[in-house]
């Protein structure tokens, strides 16, 4: 199944109205670009994108196993290249979990990164890490 977003302009210059089925979301430009911070930037969506699909996984991948995976948090990084503006120099996910192990933790996390096609795609652009704290 084909995923589509259709993104259109508003009256507002550096934001933009995407709708994904009946879903809307407003995304614009950064401040260098013309727009401001009152709402999401490309780069940060594009950081949601990758941690609800990990979020997501990892509770699959739990109940798929019999764990009792209580809670998950991910904080996600990135930063631009200086020399290539074009592409982002390194992307970060910190895995905090609670409810399963460390090994059950690492285990969940290489499922995600096994499945989940918005990490196979970032991670083959940008030099990509992850990090787990399990308690």
């Amino acid at each position: 199944m084909a995923n589509i977003v259709k993104t259109q302009n508003t009256n507002i210059p550096g934001i933009w109205l995407s709708q994904a089925r009946s879903q809307l979301l407003l995304s614009g430009a950064t401040p260098t670009n013309g727009g401001s911070e009152a709402t999401w930037y490309a780069g940060e969506l594009m950081l949601a994108a990758l941690n609800t699909c990990a979020t997501s996984l990892l509770h699959a991948a739990a109940t798929e196993r019999g764990w009792k995976l209580q809670s998950v948090s991910i904080t996600a990084t990135s930063e631009r290249d200086v020399a290539q503006p074009d592409r982002y120099s390194s992307v970060h996910l910190h895995f905090q979990v609670s409810g399963v192990n460390s090994v059950q933790a690492r285990e969940l996390v290489e499922s995600f990164q096994a499945h989940c096609p918005i990490f196979g795609t970032v991670s083959r652009g940008a030099p990509t890490t992850v990090s787990i704290t399990a308690n």
